[in-house]
């Protein structure tokens, strides 16, 4: 019995131990500090900031004249339709007026080219022959004999030569035999006036009234010559206005003219465009046009080509408000660089327009900065496990970050919530 009594306390002390244990522990674990769950952050780091202004707009060309025709008549045919290329000088409308079914116009003008030929070697000739009259003279026969030879003979293969372009002067300008024919008599030409000039330089002894002869020859030469060059361009400007030319590269736009239809100077016929004339007309609001400065830089962004980014320089500011909207807006005028080939006339576009930036800076988005009660920045920095507040300084605010020039370094994190 007595052992009974000695183990049901034992039991007792035990149970009373563990008890006062247990409380303990669990004031202990009480008495620890929570931990603190580290909050979304965002380390200080380097690189660029920019500050842009956007500016919606379109595409506007710049060069798509009217073409008008230059002399009348009735059209003959129509070379292009809307739609054609069409490269610089190549016809677009003939006209088929009374001078040009002429046949002759075309003859007057290769005669008119030949008379031009003709009155230069007219010329030349003469200015040799005077020039000729300076040379030191040869009283040696065997010296001035083969001279007299070689030019007999030029003059000869000279005469050939002419005959030769005359049989095939009527053809068209272009055609091979008149090519050849015309190449020929220059050089031949050439050669004979070299050697009258050497003949002449042995053989002649002059007089003073065959010098003033020679003199004035050169005058009714160069006189002939001007006379024959202005009848040869009069002729080619009444061919030409037959004829509408495509003033440069572009793409025909409409045409306002039909084959048969009566046409008068100076009516409207054609309009062409230059597509890679285009520039770009935005609008800024009244906020942000102070900002704005012709020669700064752009990026376009064309709706119908999502992936094109196109560069460009503010090139004008048109400093009146758009009257029909009901808020404030300004035209802003954006030359473009390098224009892709598949900017077309009208496509809509958005503009970033580049105010300022800075390249390899302290920066933190702007979403983290905070401000203090007396209004100055401040971020909130998580170091150690604890949240400080940090006042700084900025610099740039730009689109997405700002400039932090004092109060935090690289590597830093900040609080982003």
């Amino acid at each position: 019995m007595k052992r009974l009594w000695i183990g049901v306390v034992i039991l007792g002390l035990f149970i009373t131990l563990g008890s006062v244990g247990y409380l303990g522990y669990q004031r202990a674990l009480n008495a620890r500090p929570t931990a603190v769950a580290e909050p979304p952050t965002v380390p200080v780091e380097r690189g660029p900031i920019n500050l842009t202004v956007t500016a919606p707009g379109h595409l506007v060309n710049t060069n798509s004249p009217t073409l008008y025709m230059s002399a009348s008549g009735v059209v003959a045919d129509v070379l292009v339709r809307s739609g054609d290329t069409v490269q610089e000088g190549e016809p677009l409308i003939m006209l088929a007026n009374p001078e040009q079914l002429d046949a002759d116009l075309a003859l007057k003008i290769a005669d008119a080219q030949q008379r031009v030929v003709e009155t230069q070697i007219a010329l030349e000739k003469a200015q040799r022959q005077r020039a000729a009259m300076d040379y030191p003279h040869a009283m040696d026969p065997w010296s001035i004999e083969p001279a007299r030879v070689r030019y007999e003979r030029a003059g000869r293969d000279y005469e050939k030569s002419l005959k030769a372009f005359n049989k095939v002067k009527n053809k068209p300008l272009l055609h091979p035999a008149r090519v050849r024919a015309l190449d020929a008599l220059i050089t031949a030409r050439q050669v004979m006036n070299d050697a009258l000039a050497l003949y002449n330089g042995y053989a002649g002894t002059f007089t003073e009234a065959q010098i003033i002869q020679a003199d004035a020859a050169i005058a009714v030469a160069q006189a002939t010559l001007q006379q024959a060059k202005s009848q040869l361009a009069d002729l080619q400007t009444r061919q030409t206005g037959q004829t509408l030319m495509a003033p440069f590269d572009g793409v025909v736009l409409e045409v306002m003219v039909e084959s048969g239809q009566a046409v008068s100077s100076g009516e409207a016929a054609i309009v062409l465009i230059d597509p890679h004339a285009l520039e770009a007309w935005t609008t800024v609001i009244e906020e942000d046009i102070p900002l704005v400065e012709v020669g700064q830089l752009a990026e376009l962004y064309i709706d119908a080509l999502p992936e094109a980014a196109v560069a460009g320089t503010i090139s004008h500011i048109i400093p009146q408000s758009i009257s029909e909207e009901d808020r404030p807006l300004f035209y802003v005028i954006i030359q473009l660089g390098e224009v892709p080939g598949d900017l077309l006339d009208g496509m809509n576009l958005d503009a970033a327009i580049m105010i300022a930036e800075r390249e390899d800076v302290l920066r933190l988005p702007r979403s983290v900065i905070r401000d203090a009660t007396d209004g100055s920045p401040m971020v909130l920095v998580w170091e150690n496990g604890q949240e400080l507040e940090r006042p700084i300084a900025l610099g740039l605010r730009g689109d997405l970050y700002v400039e932090i020039l004092s109060g935090l370094t690289e590597g830093e994190r900040v609080i982003a919530r």
